[in-house]
């Protein structure tokens, strides 16, 4: 695989931290939150039950702590590197053996959060880099088009050294799992 050099500064540490106002103000609103009235019968058919709405945003405004699911994603090693301009966030955990070969994971369109309970598993055979793709996660968006072609364009060195001869590039892991469980 022929990877394109780009400009790249050093990769640094990331840790993830929504201000306390930022969470403030998600509060206040979910409480100030005006319903619609039930439509006859509240199925789904005509779109979200209420009650589920309801149930859910009683969960997101009094249950769910952001500060616990903050903690739990800060115990995978993230880091950011300024790719061309623009801001990329990844998670590199480095295999148990220097001379394991690497693995790139993505979701989309979502996060890295999609492979949270696989990484540290995968990490004993595997250097995983999981980026958070552009517009996602702690990722940034692209300021301007590359010239490269799209999906191509990938640092070297540092952290990105591994991904120079990868083992494997999944975005669906169902596919990669699908033949080892019919094995």
């Amino acid at each position: 695989m022929q990877l394109a050099l780009t400009h790249t500064k050093a990769a640094g540490l990331f840790r993830i931290h929504v201000d306390d106002d930022v969470l403030a103000d998600l509060s206040r609103r979910l409480h100030r939150t005006r319903w619609t009235s039930l439509a006859p019968g509240d199925t789904w058919v005509l779109g979200a039950s209420r009650p589920y709405l309801e149930r859910l945003l009683s969960y997101w405004a009094n249950g769910y702590s952001w500060r616990r699911q903050e903690a739990q994603l800060n115990q995978l090693p993230q880091f950011t590197a300024d790719i061309d301009g623009a801001r990329l966030h990844f998670v590199h955990q480095p295999a148990n053996s220097p001379q394991a070969r690497a693995l790139l994971l993505h979701g989309w369109p979502d996060s890295f959060h999609r492979f949270h309970k696989v990484i540290p598993r995968l990490a004993r055979s595997f250097h995983v880099v999981v980026p958070s793709l552009p517009g996602f996660g702690f990722t940034g968006r692209i300021a301007r088009p590359s010239r490269e072609q799209p999906n191509t364009a990938m640092p070297r060195g540092g952290h990105f050294a591994a991904l120079e001869e990868p083992e494997l590039l999944a975005g669906d892991l169902r596919a990669f799992f699908r033949p080892l469980r019919s094995s």
